[in-house]
């Protein structure tokens, strides 16, 4: 099984967006603006390309903020795991079913993911595209995660939150699904229920 992770494993806490939006100084409205910026600086290091605290750093220049880089980085590093999606998946490497993170993620993420949450003990492999050089839904980095697990596409489950990078899964041949986080739902029988329409059966 392949999962992705926000969105999936993990979610953004409340007050994510807030302390963000802190880092501008005193009566700069353009909040929104700002907060997307940072999202397409971070792009280029998903494929492990560019410098990012020194875009970061630019970033903050172009908006009068004399935040850090590392404040960015910290904030965007604060992430809620959700246990209940954790425990399926132990639950399905203990029946005997590998089980894969794949995730755009850049280099100082994926890092804070892999020791700070303790992914690389959940999971049999990561797949993080800022190793990979390749971002989904690219046929690339679906084709090196086959490669690299030795399993044919049609016995393996994809896990995601975005239809784009479920249909660049199924494009290879890869069983694929939609899943989604929701607060205020049970995210474990919603997920529970999705594997057993393709007959995998948790206890």
């Amino acid at each position: 099984m392949l999962f992705d992770a926000d969105g999936v494993l993990q979610s953004t806490p409340a007050g994510r967006h807030a302390a963000l939006a802190a880092l501008l100084p005193p009566g700069e409205e353009d909040v929104e603006e700002f907060i997307k910026e940072i999202f397409e600086v971070e792009r280029p290091a998903l494929s492990g390309e560019g410098d990012l605290v020194r875009d970061m750093q630019a970033l903050l220049l172009r908006h009068r903020s004399t935040a850090a880089p590392r404040e960015i980085l910290r904030l965007l590093n604060t992430i809620h795991v959700h246990s209940e999606i954790l425990d399926i998946v132990g639950r399905l490497r203990a029946s005997g079913i590998a089980c894969h993170l794949t995730s755009n993620q850049m280099r100082h993420r994926a890092t804070f993911m892999s020791e700070e949450l303790g992914y690389k003990a959940h999971f049999d492999r990561e797949f993080y595209s800022c190793d990979l050089r390749h971002v989904k839904p690219s046929r690339e980095y679906f084709q090196h995660v086959l490669d690299s697990i030795g399993v044919p596409p049609g016995r393996v489950l994809f896990l995601d939150d975005h239809e784009v990078n479920v249909s660049g899964a199924r494009r290879l041949g890869i069983r694929a699904s939609i899943f989604q986080l929701h607060r205020g739902v049970d995210n474990r029988r919603a997920l529970t229920e999705l594997l057993s329409r393709f007959g995998l059966h948790v206890e």
